[in-house]
């Protein structure tokens, strides 16, 4: 690949990775712009139901107020008092009316004036039977029973009040003629404490709160609850009343309790602010009087109630929505699902990146390798083509012994297969195949090879000025590859020869025998190796840079020496230190075959 095109194609890399990472952002910010959005049309639906609730219940008032009021009252002396109970009765006759007249005259005369209840007894049982009014006959026997009872006849004035009871609506001095008379019979045990409390009840609307009150209290194990609460709704309007004096005349207020009054001179009329039916179970609609003073918070709205357009609120509806927490965890759901596919994306994209951009500068060094390898290989091969020049010229002369000759044939053939070697390794580079198979083994004198691969390499030394030492060796046996473990050491001496010290550089080659393996190590005194290139120098094409050597190779040498050393079962290792040289050591394991045949030797 071009250097040119590499970068065009890292630039386009970066300007897609760039691309996501703006699109990601803008994504996100959509999908918060989304999660305010659905928040704002949560609280507009609460608000919508609010106003649609307060119209309802605006709308219900105003249709109650054109038809008849529920309940009326007059104020009296600046209190809630009873209306009447209807349009008045018509006049009894002028006959009844008299008789009547004169009964209550006789009986107040004789009863009061001259203390004689008895002779107002008779007087009054005189005029009864002739008066057909109900009315005038209700009330005249209301005074029979009274005084009847003051006579002590009980029968009588127990006769007297049940027919009294049995007539409602007969009012005298503010005070219902049936329901004194009923308090008569139930302080003598002839009227229930329940029944006397239903009568109370039937009769509220016509009474004031007073006198309910006082009768009440004479039938205390009776169940009053309902009568009490309405007792309590009355002096809360009359509370109403005293605070609101100023303002009642002009519009409708809502009291504590969700009621509308309103006045009508000295007529008072009030109305139920009863909440709409809710059209979803979600919502739960209540009527206020006034607007609550603290924060509503998200999940209510408030809207005002208005019975027309041009008036003021007479209520407030709190709309509450019982499923906000819901509705809102499932927007935030759904933003955090659409934040985390953007940012899923946006990772795979990044990462696909990378590894574009990571597969490009890996292909760009293996063709800045490859090139070079291309470039460094013709180096490479001088080697061994000088040394087979340098013996061939050696042959060519005349003055050259017959062992002489027949010892530079040998090298030269060693260089021969030392060529080839270099050849097939750079075949095999080219074809991706770095790949060693097991090697057949078979039993080596190491002594004789490591004397072989010295004599070869001496003359190489010797050449360069580099000091070349190697101990001689006793015949000694490993079940290995010879071929390998040659081609190993060469290795491992040329690359002692190619990064040697620069003034008196030595390089040695050592074996050494021990029970269970043969050591051989190629030690010299050149730079070193640094401690954290150490664990790369087996890797194919790396090669250890240093400022004073410009050494060209391959970087294959090593690599392809540990995969010789894994086929034939051998380790190879180094130990260094920089500027004091380095020690490769090829360790040969033996068998016990081997430290046997030895032995026997």
């Amino acid at each position: 690949m071009k250097r040119d095109g590499s970068k065009t194609l890292l630039g386009c890399l970066g300007l897609v990775a760039i691309g996501a990472a703006a699109l990601a952002w803008w994504s996100i910010r959509l999908a918060g712009r989304e999660l305010d959005d659905g928040e704002r049309r949560v609280r507009r639906s609460i608000e919508a139901e609010a106003v649609a609730g307060a119209r309802r219940v605006g709308g219900a008032v105003t249709a109650a107020m054109a038809r008849e009021p529920r309940a009326t009252a007059r104020i009296v002396d600046g209190r809630l008092g009873p209306a009447s109970a209807g349009p008045e009765a018509p006049p009894p006759p002028a006959a009844d009316y008299h008789r009547f007249a004169r009964a209550i005259a006789g009986g107040r005369a004789f009863e009061f004036a001259r203390n004689e209840p008895a002779r107002a007894l008779d007087a009054y049982a005189f005029y009864l039977p002739s008066i057909r009014d109900p009315a005038l006959r209700t009330r005249l026997r209301f005074r029979v029973g009274r005084v009847a009872a003051a006579t002590g006849r009980t029968d009588v004035a127990r006769e007297a009040f049940r027919g009294v009871w049995s007539t409602t609506g007969i009012v005298e001095g503010g005070v219902p003629l049936d329901l004194a008379a009923g308090s008569r019979l139930l302080r003598d045990g002839e009227l229930s404490a329940d029944a006397f409390v239903a009568r109370l009840t039937e009769r509220r609307d016509a009474v004031a709160p007073d006198v309910i009150d006082a009768f009440l209290s004479l039938a205390p194990d009776a169940n009053g609850d309902a009568l009490r609460a309405w007792l309590a709704s009355q002096r809360r309007l009359e509370h109403a009343f005293a605070r609101l004096a100023g303002v009642l005349g002009e519009r409708p207020v809502a009291t504590d309790g969700a009621d509308l009054l309103r006045i009508d001179g000295d007529r008072v009329a009030w109305f139920d602010l009863a909440p709409p039916p809710n059209e979803t179970d979600a919502l739960a609609i209540d009527v206020v009087a006034q607007p609550p003073a603290d924060d509503l918070g998200p999940d209510r709205a408030l809207a005002p109630v208005r019975i027309d357009r041009t008036r003021a609120p007479v209520a407030w509806v709190v709309a509450h929505d019982t499923r906000h927490a819901a509705r809102l965890a499932d927007l935030v759901r759904g933003h955090r699902t659409r934040v985390g596919l953007v940012v899923l994306l946006l990772v795979a994209t990044l990462v696909g990146t990378g590894f574009a951009g990571a597969a490009i500068v890996r292909e760009r060094r293996v063709a800045r390798l490859r090139e070079e390898l291309l470039t460094n290989v013709t180096h490479e091969l001088k080697t061994p083509i000088t040394s087979i020049r340098l013996f061939s010229e050696m042959l060519a002369t005349d003055d050259v012994a017959p062992a002489d000759a027949r010892r530079f044939g040998e090298l030269m053939a060693t260089e021969c297969r030392r060529l080839g070697t270099l050849v097939e390794d750079v075949l095999g580079v080219a074809r991706h195949d770095r790949t060693v198979a097991p090697a057949p083994r078979e039993s080596v004198d190491v002594g004789a090879l490591s004397e072989r691969i010295a004599e070869g390499f001496r003359v190489l030394a010797e050449r360069d000025g580099v000091r070349f030492d190697a101990d001689p060796v006793p015949p000694m046996h490993v079940t290995t590859n010879a071929a390998c473990v040659e081609r190993i050491v060469r290795n491992l001496l040329d690359n002692a020869l190619k990064y040697r010290a620069a003034r008196d550089a030595r390089i040695t080659l050592r074996v050494v025998p021990s029970p269970d393996a043969i050591e051989i190590a190629v030690e010299d005194n050149g730079p070193g190796i640094p401690s954290r290139e150490q664990r790369r120098i087996f890797e194919p094409f790396y090669r250890v840079r240093y400022d004073d050597y410009a050494v060209r190779g391959t970087g294959l040498g090593l690599s392809i020496s540990r995969a010789l050393g894994d086929a034939i079962g051998a380790t190879l290792s180094v130990e260094s230190r920089p500027d004091h040289g380095s020690r490769f050591v090829l360790r040969l394991p033996r068998t016990e075959d081997d430290t046997t045949g030895d032995r026997t030797r």
